[in-house]
């Protein structure tokens, strides 16, 4: 009998070898009279069966998963999760949070990260992420781990058979781009706006709470993490990046909303 997280192959006869590669394995038997396996047994990962072919060639089948998003005002998923086959990841949250701090989202993208995945299907493009920065940021993640999104709305795959990118998903990529920029310019001139209209109205001297720096000082001192929320980052995302505390990160986040909106 096969151990669970077992990492290796185990020969059965002279002309069949399992490839075993994973972390969950569920017992299978094969038929004692119909197979050459007879007695033996292989593993399941994720209720997907590993390959198995004669000789020295091999294929190893990874997981194919599907990712379901519903809101906090929807009761269940039964419906959308018809038909479908192998792990399902799915998150009742709120679509304005993005898809990094989603708790199924996360494990999913450490699954792709560890090689366990190369497909994730999607009812839409839109439940990869909060705004098209999100979107466009998990599809490039899940690209360069080298995972298909499939997109059952869209009837879009991102990946080609060979791995290569799909000419229309870079199409959409390039779109989703366009849009960052355009979101990301917008940001960055709301709080340039805001900025000039704190100077003008004598607010450079306003303190920020929790901090002996005012709103306009704060933001310049800390323009490391205003990039990255002007790019459409989390506030946990910003603070793993730039290394700061998630408290500093959110004081920052604070002060540049107030800026925009004054006047």
């Amino acid at each position: 009998m096969l151990s669970e997280k077992q990492h290796s192959s185990q020969l059965l006869n002279n002309n069949y070898c399992v490839f075993i590669l994973g972390y969950t394995l569920n017992r299978y038997d094969f038929p004692d009279s119909k197979t050459p396996f007879a007695g033996c047994c292989c593993g399941y990962k994720y209720n997907t069966l590993i390959s198995v072919q004669m000789n020295d060639n091999y294929t190893i089948d990874k997981m194919k998963a599907t990712y379901v998003r519903v809101s906090t005002f929807e009761q269940n998923i039964s419906r959308q999760l018809e038909g479908k086959e192998g792990e399902v990841y799915w998150d009742k949250v709120s679509g304005m949070v993005a898809f990094e701090d989603r708790e199924d989202a996360a494990r999913l993208l450490a699954d792709a990260k560890a090689g366990k995945i190369d497909e994730v299907e999607v009812h839409s493009i839109d439940r990869l992420g909060r705004d098209a920065i999100n979107v466009l940021q998990t599809i490039k993640r899940f690209t360069e781990m080298g995972v298909n999104v499939k997109s059952q709305k869209e009837g879009l795959n991102t990946l080609l058979e060979n791995g290569d990118q799909n000419p229309v998903a870079k199409l959409l990529v390039s779109v989703l781009s366009t849009l960052a920029e355009i979101d990301y310019n917008n940001r960055r001139e709301a709080q340039r706006e805001g900025i000039a209209r704190a100077r003008a109205e004598g607010k450079y001297n306003g303190r920020a709470n929790g901090t002996s720096l005012s709103d306009v000082e704060l933001v310049e001192k800390h323009s490391d993490i205003v990039e990255e929320l002007n790019r459409g980052e989390t506030i946990r995302r910003t603070a793993r990046l730039t290394g700061r505390s998630k408290s500093t990160v959110q004081r920052v986040k604070k002060a540049l909303d107030r800026l925009k909106t004054s006047g």
